[in-house]
Order: structure tokens, then sequence, then C-alpha cells
């Protein structure tokens, strides 16, 4: 009696493992999805506020091995930059503008685990394009006004993300994936604008260069949140 016991618990143990091994073996390997993330950011500083607002979208395929998803998608992005100026004209503040749309080319990676959290980690490499619009402050003999140049830019992107997200099944073949995320990315920018928009009587510009051509190198941390649904097959 004890030996037959003893021979039908190892065979439901073997059962068990047989099962779970064919639940791992049915888990999609084609992942395809689209992620969505922003970021709104406000500073006071005294009187003046400056606010930039960031946001992407990226769909992507990948494919799962094992724990993991290897995968690469496109992302198009947008970031607007508000900066306050100190130029207070008839009780009206003005501000310099930024704003640039961006298409890059994301890797991605993520390890999920039994939890329903994951890991993703993606490398970004692409082009942006945009305009910035700064304030001058005209005088003439008798009045003093406020025009704007427009100062056109290009550049490159070179960056990574990091991030945790939460996986929920929305049945059989659907994820939705909440996730936070730290993104730096360094931007390589070359700005040009037309010197014939400058007078003699802008006797005073915020940010105006020297010269009409001229490139600079900016870096952005952002802390995104962002939604993803995932279609598995």
């Amino acid at each position: 009696m004890k030996k037959k016991l003893i021979i039908g618990l190892i065979l439901l143990a073997c059962l068990q493992g047989f099962a779970q091994s064919a639940e791992t073996e049915i888990i999609p390997k084609n992942y395809i999805g689209i992620n969505l993330s922003g970021n709104y950011s406000n500073i006071t500083i005294k009187t003046s506020t400056q606010s930039q607002v960031s946001v992407s979208t990226t769909p992507f395929y990948g494919r799962r091995v094992k724990s993991f998803v290897f995968g690469a998608g496109i992302s198009f992005g947008y970031l607007f930059n508000k900066i306050p100026t100190r130029y207070i004209l008839n009780k009206v503040e003005y501000f310099e503008t930024e704003k640039y749309f961006a298409l890059t080319f994301v890797p991605i990676v993520r390890y999920y685990s039994k939890l329903n959290l994951f890991l993703t980690a993606s490398f970004m490499v692409g082009k942006a394009g945009g305009e910035q619009t700064t304030p001058l402050l005209n005088y003439n003999l008798y009045t003093t006004s406020i025009s704007y140049l427009t100062i056109n830019n290009t550049n490159t992107i070179v960056g990574g993300e990091i991030g945790l997200g939460y996986a929920i099944k929305a049945g059989k073949s659907f994820l939705i994936e909440p996730t936070i995320s730290f993104q730096k990315t360094k931007i390589e920018a070359s700005y040009s604008y037309n010197p014939n928009a400058l007078n003699p009587y802008n006797v005073q510009g915020y940010n105006v260069p020297s010269k009409s051509k001229y490139s600079e190198t900016k870096n952005y941390s952002i802390l995104y949140f962002g939604i993803g649904t995932i279609y598995r097959f």
C-alpha cells in the first residue's frame, strides 16, 4: 500500500511538472504593442513660471525568449519649453518658447517576472527639428515694444531609458502595462536664423546669439509616466 502511494505521488509530481512545462511553452512568443508616455513640469521662481511638456508614442514589435522580450520600435516625440525672460510690458510677461518634433529608432529589452512586474530598458537614436522663439525688446524715441526672433533648429538625438512596469492581463492575448521610467538624452543641436530679422532698434534681446548659425549640446533627464498595450500571439 505504501509502495503504491509513493508511486502515485511520483506520477502526480511528474504530471504537475509536465503541466508547468506545457504552460510555459504555450506563452505567446510574438509581442506587438504601443507605448504612450509623457511628462509635465512647472517651476515657479518668485513671480515667473517655467514649464515643460514632453510626450511620445512608440509602436514596437518584440520576440519572447524565456522571460525576456527583445524588440524594436519607432518613437514619435514632441517637446515644448516655456522659459521666462523677465520682460514685462504693460503688465504682460513675455516668454521664450522652444518646441521640436523627434523621430527615433528604439531597440527594447524587457524582463518579465512571475509577479507580472517587468523591467524595461531601451536605447534611442534619431533626428528632430523645430524652432525657438525669443522676444526682442525694441526701443524708439517714443515707445517700447516687443517683437520676436524665430530660430530654426535641427537635432541629433542619442539616449537611453530604464523603467519599471506592471503587466495586467486583459483576456488571453492582451496586456495593459502602466510604467514609470527615467530617460536621459543628449541632443546635438544646430541653429540658424535670418539676421535681417534684427533691426537697429532691437537694442536688447533675450538670449539672442551673436552669430546667425551656431550649434550647442543639450542634456535632458526626464521622469516619464506611461501606459502601453500589447497583443501577444
